[in-house]
């Protein structure tokens, strides 16, 4: 069944069932439906993917704000096209529920990009990837599961989400991709498995309200802008798998007191550590001094902070660029063996 490009449904319809039997749904058909509530895609026996074609079939619906509850057990498709919205629903002005069934496999890029008024959605089991920007700048967005079925999270997928609270990621992810939760000013826990091997730039750029991070044992490098502007971070536990620090990786980390850099770090790049003002005791494991430069760390901590480094390596530290500029260095014969959770 294909529904074709002219749009026969006025306002009067309130809710539209798309039933299994429909392949495709041309551009505008459904876009005079102003006063539509709830949509339903249903799923399909053929398991076929429901081509929407362009991102205007429901686009009145979206644009006037009465679309509230959208149910979707189907993969959906459509072209994105510059300068003509993202999606059907993208920036959906009033809708609040959204639930992916259990026949659902992936979430598409941009699905509910923008839809300010979004608070409540469910994910089937059987979702294994969820799009870039996905659920980008949903305001209201506060909670959400996400099965352990997910095994890739696309990037930007939950930036500007400023009510986020919390987040555990599944335990089949292997990467957190660039911006993924940049600008989650509420995130206060996030949960990353051992699955993790990489966690790419300004991940987690302004979580202003995240307070510690634990970073999985097979990540290897901690890159550019990583934990940014994350003002109330007071714990991170650094794995020692980890052998790079990028460029502005902590800055304007103002509420960490201390940190460890484990032994296999062999350079820390310029203002990792810039703005982390509230820095009073940096322990570095290392045997050989990483490479540093003079504005790798805060001048206050330059200053005020304590460095304690393995005491056969006191006279490398003293004379190592970057490493001399401490006020307050002191070599000592080990660290505890938790030491690397601050």
């Amino acid at each position: 069944v294909v529904y074709n490009r002219s749009s026969p449904f006025g306002s009067s319809i309130s809710k539209l069932t798309i039933g299994g039997d429909v392949n495709r749904i041309e551009s505008y058909h459904f876009s005079n439906c102003y006063d539509l509530k709830e949509l339903i895609i249903e799923y399909s026996n053929s398991e076929e993917t429901l081509d929407l074609r362009d991102t205007d079939c429901f686009s009145l619906a979206v644009s006037e704000g009465s679309l509230e509850t959208v149910y979707l057990d189907r993969n959906i498709s459509y072209n994105i096209e510059p300068y003509r919205g993202n999606s059907p629903f993208a920036s959906s002005i009033s809708l609040k529920k959204v639930t992916i069934g259990n026949h659902l496999t992936e979430i598409p890029d941009n699905l509910f990009d923008s839809c300010n008024q979004l608070l409540y959605v469910t994910i089937g089991n059987k979702v294994k990837r969820i799009g870039s920007s996905a659920f980008h700048s949903c305001f209201q967005l506060q909670e959400l599961n996400i099965p352990s079925s997910v095994t890739s999270i696309g990037a930007f997928a939950f930036y500007n989400c400023i009510s986020l609270k919390s987040i555990t990621i599944p335990p089949r992810v292997t990467s957190i991709k660039n911006q993924t939760f940049t600008g989650c000013d509420s995130l206060e826990t996030v949960t990353i498995p051992g699955s993790v091997t990489s966690i790419e730039d300004m991940a987690f750029v302004d979580c202003k309200s995240l307070k510690s991070i634990t970073i999985p044992p097979r990540v290897t490098s901690i890159k550019y802008a990583t934990f940014s502007g994350c003002t109330s971070l007071e714990s991170v536990t650094i794995p020692n798998s980890v052998t790079s620090i990028g460029e502005y990786a902590f800055e304007g980390c103002a509420s960490l007191k201390s940190i460890i850099i484990p032994e296999k770090i062999t350079s820390i790049e310029e203002y990792a550590f810039s703005g982390c003002t509230g820095l009073t005791e940096i322990n570095s494991l290392n045997t050989v001094p990483p490479t540093i430069s003079t504005n790798t760390f805060d001048s206050k901590n330059y200053l005020y902070a304590t460095l304690n480094v393995p005491i056969n390596s006191l006279r490398a530290y003293q004379i190592a660029d970057g490493w001399r500029d401490f006020w307050n260095i002191g070599g000592v014969n080990s660290v505890k063996d938790d030491a690397v959770s601050v």
